[in-house]
């Protein structure tokens, strides 16, 4: 009779386990698709619920699991103790600064743009199950720009030329350049992904898909994302290179080096440069760093930065609707590594610049996670963790360490 029980019970567990593991990886890949889609309802509540939804499901697994008794440490989780410290540095000034922790300006605008990294840092060190396949976050980084761009042209209205029509239409229906051009990068990566270690099938489906990515970034109104597409071709040119013959660099790259530089020259909005608002802005923030050089806490910081910029500069650039409400401290020192100077000072700097550079070192594959950082440090020097949310950095580094040839998309490193 006990016996029965027991076999009744291991199959209801191990169902359970199923529906678990199913519900996480179908949970992850939608978080992503919310990050890559950029709409503006996945910034808010469907954003935080689904990234909830990943929690639960995720600890229900380990403790239903009891993987944890197999549990062992490797260097590669130096990784995600960074992460874990960098989202405890921004409560921690704080505190210490006598800031203000429960109001909007802290918890909507900093913590909740830092969760991420606590949730992805302590499922990168206690492990993800060895079968769990997170090649269909790939795939749903890949496909989900499409199906933006697919939208986009639907909703076109062509009143002007082609490439301003579509960037129009790009706003109208989901975001800013920032966070779109972000996706459509990372589609090119998690392509090159694919294309490295998936079947000709998978090659030719994902080639097609990644098309209207690469065409959205040619023709993008944000320079940022531009220049971004450009030096993440040419990290994937010569690391191809360099493993077929080495001698070729020597003239590819200064012709590749020539083209970028002109094409990035005959970008429409470079000539905005002489009267680029983030330098106005920059000027505010670095004289704050002289006032407080170990950081003002993140409300006091963001509020005493909003205030002094509508004051002293013209914020041309902010909405009349956004400047008269509390949402104006939604505006941003357009800088990360700037916003963590002023909020937590030189630590909270060093530990974000070890959330991007740790991985290079402790990592295999490095192609790819030079690629992926390439990404996100060109745009965190113009934008922050707003307009580019950062899981998707933890999210792809949970899944490119895990590279194996004989099942390419499983992660077993951490």
């Amino acid at each position: 009779m006990h016996s029965g029980y027991n076999v009744l019970y291991d199959m209801l567990k191990l169902r359970l386990l199923s529906l678990l593991r199913y519900g996480f990886l179908t949970s992850l890949t939608l978080l992503a698709m919310l990050w890559s889609v950029s709409l503006y309802i996945g910034d808010t509540y469907v954003n935080r619920i689904v990234m909830w939804c990943v929690a639960l499901f995720y600890f229900a697994e380990i403790v239903l699991s009891g993987r944890l008794k197999h549990w062992s440490w490797s260097n590669g989780k130096w990784t995600f103790v960074a992460f874990i410290a960098f989202f405890a540095i921004m409560p921690t000034v704080s505190l210490i600064a006598g800031g203000d922790m429960t109001s909007r300006i802290f918890v909507r605008y900093g913590l909740e743009q830092r969760y991420s990294f606590l949730m992805f840092g302590l499922m990168g060190i206690l492990g993800l199950p060895e079968d769990i396949n997170l090649k269909w976050v790939a795939y749903g980084l890949v496909v989900f720009p499409a199906l933006m761009v697919i939208r986009i042209l639907a909703g076109m209205n062509m009143q002007t030329d082609f490439a301003s029509s579509f960037n129009d239409a790009r706003m109208h229906f989901f975001n800013d350049h920032m966070k779109a051009n972000a996706a459509f990068n990372l589609a090119l990566v998690a392509y090159a992904l694919i294309f490295v270690n998936g079947k000709l099938k998978e090659q030719l489906i994902f080639g097609i898909l990644t098309i209207p990515s690469f065409l959205a970034l040619c023709i993008t109104d944000g320079r940022i994302g531009f220049i971004t597409m450009l030096l993440t071709l040419m990290t994937f040119s010569i690391t191809s290179v360099w493993k077929w013959r080495r001698r070729v660099l020597y003239w590819l790259i200064p012709v590749m080096i020539l083209c970028i530089a002109g094409l990035v020259g005959s970008h429409p909005r470079m000539a905005w440069l002489q009267g680029e608002p983030r330098l106005k802005v920059w000027n505010v923030a670095f004289n704050m760093m002289e006032e407080k050089p170990l950081g003002w806490g993140f409300a006091e910081g963001r509020q005493t930065f909003v205030d002094r910029c509508f004051e002293t500069i013209d914020c041309w650039f902010v909405p009349d609707e956004i400047r008269n409400t509390d949402k104006k401290y939604m505006f941003h020192p357009h800088n990360a590594f700037i916003e963590e100077q002023l909020s937590d000072g030189p630590i909270g700097v060093l530990l974000f610049l070890a959330c991007l550079v740790l991985p290079l070192f402790l990592f295999r594959n490095r192609e790819y996670l030079f690629a992926v950082e390439l990404i996100y440090i060109v745009q965190y020097c113009f934008e922050v963790f707003y307009t580019v949310p950062p899981f998707c950095l933890a999210l792809l580094l949970l899944v490119i360490p895990g590279i194996r040839n004989q099942n390419p998309y499983v992660s077993n490193d951490v």
